[in-house]
C-alpha cells in the first residue's frame, strides 16, 4: 500500500476535512503558486477527500488527476466531485504500489499535500513523480513536520511522551525537514523552500488535532504514564484553560518545496 502507516483518524473523510481547514492558509498559498492555466495537466499525489483537486478543476481548461491508495476516499472524492460539477475535468484513481499508471513526461505538475509523512520509504513514488513530469514542469511538495508540534502545558515531561507516542504512529513523521533534500535527490532545478506554522487557539480543537484522548489512553495502557501522572497532566490543562479564558494553544510547522524538472 503507498500509505504504509498512518494514524486511523486519516482515513476518516470527516477528520481529514478538518484538519485540511486547519490548515487552510498553507493551501492558499500553495495553490497560488501553482499559478494554473488554461492546458494544464495536474497530478495530486495523496488526493484524500479531493479537497485539492476539486479546487485545481475549477480553474478553466485545467485537467486534474488524484492518485489515492484507500478505496473509501477515492470514491468519496469522485462523488464530492460530482456534486461540485467538476467530474468532467477531474478524476480520482486508486492506486495500491509505487508505480504511477501513467506515461512518462505527461503532467505539467505534481502535487503532494501531507502525503509523504505516511510513507516509510518516500523517494520511489517521488521517482516516479519525477518519471511523469514533463520537461520544464515542476513539482510542489507541502508536508507537516510532526517532530514540531508545539501544546501549550506545564507537564513537559507528560507531553514529551504523548508526542514521541504520536509520531509512532507516522511512517515518517519529519517528513517535512526532508523535503529539500528529496528535491535536491530527484535533481529538481531552481528548488525554493519556505516553511509556515499552522497555529490552533481552541484547546478543544487542538486536542482533537492531536487526537489528545486516545494518546492519553495508550500511554496508561502501556504503562508509559500512571494515574497520577495522568491527573496532574489533566489537572494542568485544564487550570491553564481556565486562566486563559477558555484558550489554547498548538501549532505544527509545514515545509513547501517547488523545484522545476530540467530540460533536456
Amino acid at each position: 500500500m503507498i500509505a504504509s502507516r498512518r494514524p486511523d483518524g486519516y482515513n476518516d473523510p470527516e477528520f481529514v476535512h478538518l484538519i485540511n481547514q486547519l490548515y487552510a492558509n498553507v493551501k492558499k498559498h500553495c495553490h497560488a503558486m501553482l499559478d494554473l492555466q488554461p492546458g494544464m495537466r495536474v497530478l495530486d499525489v495523496g488526493s484524500d477527500v479531493g479537497d485539492d483537486t476539486i479546487a485545481f478543476a475549477k480553474h478553466e481548461g485545467v485537467e486534474v488527476v488524484g492518485v489515492e491508495s484507500s478505496q473509501s476516499l477515492v470514491e468519496f472524492a469522485n462523488q464530492q466531485a460530482l456534486e461540485a460539477g467538476v467530474a468532467d475535468q477531474v478524476q480520482h484513481l486508486l492506486i495500491e504500489d509505487y508505480t504511477l499508471p501513467f506515461e512518462a513526461n505527461s503532467f505539467d505538475i505534481c502535487h503532494v499535500d501531507r502525503m509523504l509523512q505516511h510513507l516509510d520509504d518516500p523517494k520511489p513514488i517521488m521517482a516516479e513523480m519525477f518519471r511523469v513530469l514533463k520537461p520544464g514542469g515542476f513539482m510542489l511538495l507541502a508536508e507537516s513536520d510532526q517532530g514540531t508540534i508545539a501544546f501549550d502545558c506545564s507537564q513537559q515531561d507528560t507531553w514529551w511522551k504523548l508526542l514521541q507516542h504520536r509520531n509512532t504512529q507516522f511512517a515518517n513523521p519529519f517528513a517535512g525537514r526532508q523535503l529539500f533534500r528529496f528535491a535536491n535527490m530527484l535533481g529538481l532545478d531552481d528548488i525554493k523552500v519556505q516553511v509556515f506554522p499552522v497555529v490552533i487557539t481552541d484547546y478543544d480543537l487542538a486536542s482533537y488535532f492531536v487526537q489528545l484522548d486516545d494518546l492519553e489512553d495508550t500511554l496508561l495502557e502501556t504503562g508509559q504514564i500512571t494515574e497520577d501522572d495522568l491527573t496532574a497532566w489533566r489537572d494542568d490543562i485544564n487550570a491553564l484553560e481556565q486562566e486563559s479564558g477558555g484558550n489554547g494553544f498548538a501549532s505544527i510547522n509545514v515545509t513547501i518545496v517547488r523545484g522545476y524538472k530540467p530540460v533536456a
